[in-house]
């Protein structure tokens, strides 16, 4: 099964709750979508263990984009790694002795989308082209990809390509819950990830501490609560 989650936010004890509940495992496959740390109180707690799991892909959010900004422009500054790894500790009280160069540098390697064969993975959104369609994430900023605010508009629909699944905004925000929003492709229910336009997988943790998470595979999504 294909999982995909966004915007954990440091909430590592809910990100284990709900991997027990979905019962991920062998043969399974875990996409996060960016912006595990930040907000929640174990950032770096859950960092580390996503980033240990052979069966994750982990993309950037803007949280994680930002962070590394930090960490290279000190890292310019002083001409130290390990002086400019020394400065992030300062924003996650509590968890300063988890932060190293090498966490850092792993951060800084994130991709920035992630594509399937019927799904494009991003943080926020993507551009689109004058007649609806979706322009190469390659060809996108990054600032795009992490902090676009267009995107998640129900009425923005790309048209001719793979689901795009994205969080970086609470659906509350759209829908008015804290749940998935799932935008198929026609009146018809969608049975996988092929039938979708759209997946917005954003239930806003650190609002009302609803954690979820999406299957591909059959389009049902899953949460935990604090």
């Amino acid at each position: 099964m294909i999982y995909c989650i966004s915007d954990i936010h440091g909430e590592y004890e809910l990100f284990c709750r709900l991997l027990d509940k979905v019962r991920f495992g062998g043969g399974d496959t875990l996409f996060v979508l960016g912006d595990m740390i930040d907000k929640g109180t174990q950032s770096l707690r859950l960092a580390r263990a996503v980033l240990s799991m052979p069966d994750a892909a982990v993309i950037a959010g803007n949280h994680e984009y930002d962070l590394v900004k930090i960490y290279r422009a000190r890292a310019d500054e002083y001409g130290d790694a390990e002086a400019a790894a020394d400065t992030l500790r300062a924003y996650f009280p509590g968890e300063e002795k988890l932060m190293d160069v090498g966490l850092a540098e792993r951060l800084a390697a994130l991709p920035y989308f992630l594509r399937t064969k019927d799904m494009l993975c991003v943080h926020a959104g993507v551009p689109l082209s004058a007649d609806g369609g979706i322009l190469p994430p390659e060809r996108a900023s990054r600032e795009q990809l992490v902090y676009d605010r267009v995107f998640k508009e129900p009425s923005v629909r790309p048209k001719d390509s793979p689901c795009v699944v994205f969080g970086h905004t609470p659906t509350r925000y759209i829908g008015g819950r804290d749940g998935v929003l799932l935008y198929p492709r026609s009146s018809v229910p969608p049975r996988s990830v092929r039938d979708l336009v759209k997946a917005h997988i954003d239930t806003g943790v650190t609002l009302g501490g609803v954690l979820g998470i999406f299957r591909a595979d059959d389009c049902r999504a899953f949460y935990v609560h604090s």
